[in-house]
């Protein structure tokens, strides 16, 4: 259920302010994170993240997907990164959440294809 309200979180938050004022929202937030997780919490998040993409595609829906991930792992005190990259030939843009050098919101792969531009 979590995973379904920071979903709608996160899809509000980016158009209703803007992309400028979400990140900096959520900068606050990850800052006050102090890094007392459990990893069966992380795993059961992303696990409820995967769930979701049987339903709703991830296609096309990293952004949102990854400020709503990455809300959820604030809950749980969880230290990550959200990462923002590009790559050219062809243009692309795609965000992820990582934990250390380990990609968790998507294959390791996808994330490598990336520069990134903006890590929180």
């Amino acid at each position: 259920m979590v995973a379904v309200i920071d979903q709608l979180w996160a899809l509000a938050i980016i158009r209703w302010v803007g992309l400028a004022a979400a990140v900096a929202k959520l900068e606050r937030r990850i800052q006050r994170t102090h890094g007392h997780e459990r990893h069966d919490d992380i795993g059961r998040l992303v696990g409820s993240y995967r769930l979701i993409d049987l339903l709703l595609s991830a296609e096309n829906r990293c952004l949102v997907r990854s400020f709503a991930l990455a809300r959820s792992l604030t809950r749980y005190s969880v230290v990550f990164n959200l990462v923002i990259g590009v790559r050219t030939g062809p243009f692309g843009a795609h965000c992820w959440i990582q934990k250390g050098e380990r990609s968790v919101s998507d294959h390791r792969d996808k994330a490598r294809e990336y520069v990134p531009v903006l890590i929180l």
